[in-house]
């Protein structure tokens, strides 16, 4: 099974304007609220939200491979925390030390990625639990296609039968 983000292009243009649409909400939030220099929010965000999107694909194939109905619900929910815990840490620890070595003599912006941190966290576990949803509910759609299609033959088959029957009764 192909990863959903490729399957076409208005999937990947979906993909890339919700991307930039958080780009574009952190960067306020951390210039209004934070009262970080524009370019250093405008970074931040780019960065973080990058790593965010480049740590999210791959998480495809082990939603796909381990599913719901093929394993006993505590490994399944062992499965999902630590691939939680291996996306965060990934993707977490890659932007803050990249942006680490980056803007290491800003001391104002150094200060406030400490700081911000925590709430880091909290933003890409959110994105990790509605990207592990909308895989879910793209496998759950998949599913029903093709009970769908199989469903198709017996309509086909089916149709005849009852003409028959209704023949035979006069």
């Amino acid at each position: 099974m192909h990863n959903p983000l490729f399957r076409n292009y208005q999937a990947v243009m979906l993909f890339g304007v919700c991307m930039v649409v958080f780009i574009i909400i952190q960067t306020l939030v951390v210039y209004y609220i934070y009262g970080l220099a524009l370019g250093y929010a405008c970074l931040d965000a780019v960065v973080f939200n990058l790593f965010f999107a480049f740590f999210l694909v791959p998480l495809w194939y082990p939603v796909y491979f381990n599913r719901r109905s093929s394993t006993v619900w505590y490994s399944y929910i062992t499965n999902k925390i630590l691939l939680a815990a291996l996306f965060l840490f990934l993707s977490t620890g890659s932007s803050y030390l990249l942006l680490q070595w980056l803007m290491e003599p800003n001391t104002v912006y150094m200060e406030f990625l400490y700081n911000s941190i925590s709430w880091k966290i909290i933003e890409g576990l959110l994105v990790y639990i509605i990207i592990i949803l909308v895989y879910q509910l793209l496998i759950h759609i998949e599913k029903l296609k093709e009970r769908a299609e199989k469903n198709v033959p017996a309509e086909k088959l089916r149709k005849p039968a009852i003409k028959d029957i209704r023949r035979s009764k006069k």
